[in-house]
């Protein structure tokens, strides 16, 4: 539920029972939980006439149509008691909150009151892009009219310059409510978000979010300082762990890290553009010491600090033989030669699903793929001449090597040129 969306009173308790409630609960959990709205998360948006739209403007559009349903999804409550016990607390499980550094302390705290922060189990804050220039003042002459074409006796003197809060108080407004959301599971973090400004924040405001949340996702932060205080916040308890557009400070930032995390199985680190020292240190730290390591899935789209596309994903894979855990694995492999690619699928024996994300592996690759393959996600495009192409995926599942794939997502496009 966001800041703006407006949520009225419940049902009348006196109203009849409806035909619907005939249905078991559970079956009208599941149908009534399909149609949730749910947060479009993309950094880019094309507008009507197919150009890109800037990340924030994006941002606005994806919350106004948030808004709008989930205020038409808050409506099923009066349909029967039936539905508005399935449907409230749907609405209290997920909240979404939009800041700008002109954002209000006060309007922070009246949000987390009227979101119910006790029974959340899921925050998305979404902070600026970029900080916007100051909203303007209307232009006023002689008696104070905005936009007066007469002649003016005499200049107002200047309105007062407009002042946005601190970044410490939005920052310390967010930790109050957090330290409310006392089942809070999943946390994420969008755009610069006001949050995790010092080591201090996380115990001195929300020091119980330590045992609760399993899930962190952090996107588009410029300050890197911030990610290790989330990580020493919350390493302990995270299971899954997603960074998104990480981009090293020059020279980097020192980066300090929980001693261990125990719990985590799954990471992700999508386009970015992290240094060597830090990368290497933070899967170094979660792999060392554990012969019975937890961790399954990682996902590295579009992840460089070198110029050759597998090199970093070698490195990472041979750091204390974390491939050898992996079940689960997402890169970008090398289209023109597939000797990095596939050096990288034999540092992981026990993959499961594989994915090769949007861009077409060398059509070689197809002859080192992991003999217990359950899933695997590829591209047939055909731009180059060693491109898979949808006739190797064709002999690639005639050939009967992998019985155990059930199943496989093929992306198919063809060449514009041609």
């Amino acid at each position: 539920m966001s800041e703006e969306s407006a949520l009225t009173g419940p049902p009348d308790p006196s109203q009849s029972s409806c035909t619907v409630d005939l249905l078991s609960f559970e079956l009208l959990t599941v149908i009534i939980e399909s149609l949730c709205p749910i947060l479009v998360r993309r950094v880019e948006t094309l507008d009507e006439w197919g150009d890109p739209i800037k990340a924030q403007e994006a941002d606005e559009y994806n919350r106004r149509e948030f808004d709008r349903d989930l205020e038409a999804f808050a409506t099923l409550r009066f349909v029967c008691s039936s539905w508005s016990s399935v449907v409230t607390p749907l609405l209290f499980r997920e909240a979404v909150l939009f800041t700008t550094p002109f954002s209000s302390p006060d309007k922070v705290d009246a949000f987390f009151t009227k979101v119910r922060a006790e029974h959340l189990r899921s925050l998305i804050i979404f902070g600026s892009r970029s900080t916007p220039p100051p909203p303007k003042r209307p232009m006023t002459f002689g008696g104070g009219y905005p936009h007066s074409w007469f002649i003016p006796r005499r200049r107002d003197p200047p309105p007062p310059p407009l002042k946005c809060p601190s970044n410490r108080a939005i920052a310390e407004a967010v930790g109050r409510g957090i330290g409310l959301c006392t089942r809070l599971e999943k946390l994420e973090l969008r755009g610069d978000y006001p949050a995790f400004i010092n080591r201090q924040w996380l115990p001195k405001f929300a020091p119980r979010l330590a045992s609760t949340v399993t899930s962190l996702i952090i996107e588009g932060k410029t300050r890197e300082i911030d990610i290790p205080y989330a990580l020493l916040g919350l390493g302990r308890s995270l299971v899954s762990l997603e960074i998104i557009g990480w981009c090293s400070q020059i020279p980097p930032t020192s980066f300090h890290l929980p001693s261990m995390f125990p719990k985590l199985r799954h990471v992700a680190l999508r386009d970015s553009h992290p240094s060597r020292e830090n990368v290497t240190r933070f899967f170094s730290r979660l792999t060392a010491g554990k012969a019975d390591n937890h961790f399954r899935s990682l996902d590295l789209t579009d992840v460089q600090y070198t110029k050759r596309s597998n090199a970093q994903a070698l490195e990472i894979l041979a750091i204390n033989n974390l491939g050898a855990h992996l079940t689960e694995l997402v890169f970008t492999a090398d289209d023109q030669d597939p000797t990095s690619s596939i050096n990288v699928l034999r540092l992981c024996p026990n993959l499961e699903q594989l994915s090769f994300g949007f861009r077409a592996p060398h059509k070689d690759i197809l002859n080192y793929l992991p003999k217990r393959l359950h899933s695997l996600e590829l591209s047939a495009i055909n731009h180059e001449e060693w491109d898979v192409e949808p006739k190797d995926v064709i002999h690639f599942l005639a050939s009967g090597q992998f019985p155990l794939l059930r199943r496989m997502k093929l992306f198919v496009e063809d060449d514009l040129e041609e």
